[in-house]
């Protein structure tokens, strides 16, 4: 967050402990990336948050996260982009479909799956 004080001209983030204990729970669970993170803290700063009776409905509310998608759907539609992008590099399909599922997938998982079957 010394980047978000920093680049938000922000004076001070303070949060109750039990609000970053579920940021951290949630983060865990969904993968969130650094972006999204500094979105998150924006967010509750913008807001005037210290603490929320349910962080991952609030965050759901914000837009900020989504049900995530499941790995047989991912994989459908890792295949799918595969074939609409015949012949492009790993890196090419790899952005295609993070800018497609930001938020809804762990970049990792994606990886692993195009790596399975691109050639």
């Amino acid at each position: 967050p010394k980047d978000i004080k920093k680049r938000e001209n922000i004076e001070s983030l303070n949060f109750k402990l039990s609000l970053l204990e579920d940021l951290l729970y949630l983060s865990e669970k969904n993968n969130f990336n650094q972006k999204i993170i500094r979105e998150i803290f924006l967010s509750l700063y913008k807001d005037n948050l210290e603490e929320v009776s349910n962080l991952e409905k609030y965050l759901k509310e914000k837009n900020l996260i989504k049900d995530e998608i499941s790995e047989g759907e991912l994989e459908k539609e890792i295949i799918k982009t595969i074939e609409e992008n015949a012949g492009a590099p790993f890196s090419a399909i790899m952005g295609i479909l993070m800018k497609k599922y930001n938020n809804l997938a762990n970049g990792k998982k994606i990886s692993e799956i195009l790596k399975k079957h691109i050639k």
